[in-house]
């Protein structure tokens, strides 16, 4: 299932520059209509791809990674996230920062990243029907 996470992280980095890329030659003076069709064709290969990758993740990959940050808008994990990096390297500049205290805050700063990567990803392949009812009732219940 790694193997599967990092293809869909490379696939959804591609999606997000095609998008960029599309962006920006829309607002260009003078757009280029073909490249801009070339590139949205790109584009939507690259989320059949990510639809394809998905649909061989079972549902537990849609679900929140730590459950006390499905709550959290994603304004509010990418501050969570600001001040735990800030938070770790205050303690690395410390004469003496304990090994375990270091564990602690890389641990938490790789799980807000994971639902952050969790998040971008499900917004461009959300779940199948089914797995979106599922995970309803479990945020529910």
């Amino acid at each position: 299932m790694l193997v599967l996470n990092e293809q869909l992280k490379n696939l959804l980095v591609q999606h997000q520059d095609l998008d960029a890329r599309i962006t920006a030659h829309e607002g260009a003076r003078f757009p280029d209509r073909d490249e801009i069709k070339r590139l949205k064709k790109e584009k939507l290969a690259v989320k059949d791809q990510m639809e394809r990758l998905s649909a061989e993740l079972p549902a537990s990959a849609y679900a929140p990674i730590n459950p006390s940050l499905y709550p959290l808008s994603d304004a509010e994990l990418d501050a969570k996230l600001t001040a735990k990096q800030n938070e770790r390297q205050r303690l690395s500049q410390h004469k003496n920062p304990t090994s375990s205290d270091l564990s602690k805050l890389d641990s938490e700063i790789r799980t807000i990243q994971l639902e952050i990567d969790r998040r971008e990803w499900e917004s461009v392949v959300p779940p199948p029907i089914d797995e979106q009812v599922e995970m309803s009732l479990v945020a529910s219940g």
